[in-house]
């Protein structure tokens, strides 16, 4: 049976905050409950003002691999904190997790000899790679709210997290009353599936968007056939750098490809334009200038690629990383089909964005996990019903808002069948929920 004990904070946390730290320990294998235990962190903030029956919010970081409880800093002055606790859980093999998945960059593949240190460092220390993936994550965090006698609470995920938010609202709807997903990550589908295009699809939009500036317009003009035959060009001839590291001073050679171009942009399009310095808005003035030779701007954006490259071990498990996407996501699909992929889009040069990672997900020959995909069954089919019966609910409200007065009758007698209705497929505080944020009630 998982349970949870109090523990010193295994970070630095706000000194000004009211919070308590634990960890959940659980069986590594649930079927063996005997067997090898795992212990994950977790810190309670709690709300300077609770109110009465409101539900914690629990989060935890995307990835796999990312760190959660660093997010303590942030949350300490979120409005969620307002009126509620939130709680912030590590999943299990993450790197204040124990046994914690860690690997640095240089441990992941070993170029001489094709072997992954990394692999063999965690097959050494007896990790059953088979319970790290989606779905066992998703059960430590069922066995939380269990251990810590929460009867529901809300959950909160980003990125990859969306996916353990969805199993569980899926596994264990009854412990959740309401569910945020940011960047949500689809359950039947992976990140090797669709590739090249969804790179392709990302450039489009930078294109799109520099030919509807005019300022953007008519200083790069040919933007995108510029990019696609520079991209060409460095795929041919790699410009060589020589860079510095941040942490010793040391030199470090690095290659620029084409390749290397595309999955800066596309990478950088996720976060670039949300956060400072907005690194994305000066693709058009990289690919000008490289395009004419000039490499300045190029050597000073690859030494900050380089330096988040040099720190990524801090912030993230790459052996939780690897252990999860290779069984969950690289398993869906064979050469064949990227190679497929590959050839729909002639003008990205051969590029796919993960092939170093699914190449590595054959050298650790992990085997397939379980899918991830929801089950369809009479009861999720009762549930599509009432989210359309909700739907109708919204309809039938601006009917309320501008229609005659016989309008109106007909809405009053259409609300009262809809509840009815939902209330025999949805929980009822669903629909009270809805009915609130409609200003029904």
């Amino acid at each position: 049976m998982p349970y949870v004990e109090s523990a010193d904070c295994v970070i630095e946390v706000p000194s000004d905050a009211d919070l308590e730290c634990g960890v959940l320990v659980a069986p590594e294998n649930y079927a063996v409950p005997e067997g090898r235990q795992v212990r994950m962190p977790y810190i309670i903030l709690h709300s300077p003002s609770p109110a009465s029956g409101q539900t914690p919010v629990m989060f935890t970081e995307g990835g796999p691999g990312g760190i959660s409880l660093q997010s303590v800093w942030g949350f300490k002055n979120s409005v969620l904190l307002k009126d509620r606790d939130v709680i912030i859980f590590e999943q299990r093999g993450n790197l204040f997790a124990d046994p914690a998945l860690a690997c640095t960059m240089d441990e992941l593949f070993n170029e001489e000899d094709g072997t992954s240190p990394c692999y063999e460092k965690l097959n050494a220390m007896g990790i059953d790679f088979t319970q790290y993936t989606t779905a066992v994550l998703a059960e430590d965090i069922e066995s939380l709210r269990l251990a810590l006698g929460i009867e529901q609470w809300d959950l909160l995920g980003t990125s990859y997290s969306t996916r353990l938010v969805q199993v569980l609202m899926d596994k264990h709807p009854e412990g959740i009353r309401a569910a945020i997903m940011q960047a949500a990550n689809p359950l039947h589908d992976s990140r090797h599936q669709h590739d090249p295009e969804h790179s392709y699809l990302v450039l489009q939009v930078m294109f799109e968007d520099c030919a509807a500036d005019p300022d953007c317009a008519s200083a790069y003009p040919d933007l995108e056939s510029q990019f696609f035959n520079l991209v060409a060009e460095l795929n041919d001839s790699p410009i060589e750098l020589t860079l510095e590291n941040p942490g010793d001073g040391s030199p470090i050679p690095y290659q620029v490809s084409g390749d290397t171009l595309i999955n800066w942009m596309v990478g950088r399009a996720f976060y670039g334009p949300a956060f400072p310095p907005y690194t994305s808005a000066y693709y058009p003035l990289l690919i000008s200038q490289l395009a004419e030779g000039k490499t300045g701007a190029l050597e000073s954006w690859a030494q900050n690629e380089i330096q988040a490259d040099l720190f990524a071990p801090d912030f993230i498990a790459f052996g939780l990383y690897f252990t999860v996407n290779c069984q969950d996501d690289a398993s869906l699909v064979t050469k064949g089909e990227i190679d497929a992929q590959v050839a729909d889009f002639p003008e990205m040069d051969n590029f796919y964005r993960h092939l170093d990672e699914w190449n590595l997900c054959q050298v650790w020959g992990l085997p397939r996990s379980e899918p991830l995909v929801i089950t369809v069954g009479v009861l999720t089919a009762l549930q599509l019903l009432a989210a359309a019966s909700l739907l109708v609910m919204g309809i039938l409200l601006w009917v309320r808002k501008h229609g005659t007065l016989i309008n109106r009758i007909l809405f009053t007698l259409g609300t009262l069948s809809v509840i009815v209705f939902s209330y025999f497929l949805v929980k009822w505080d669903m629909v009270n929920i809805f009915l609130s944020w409609l200003g029904i009630l």
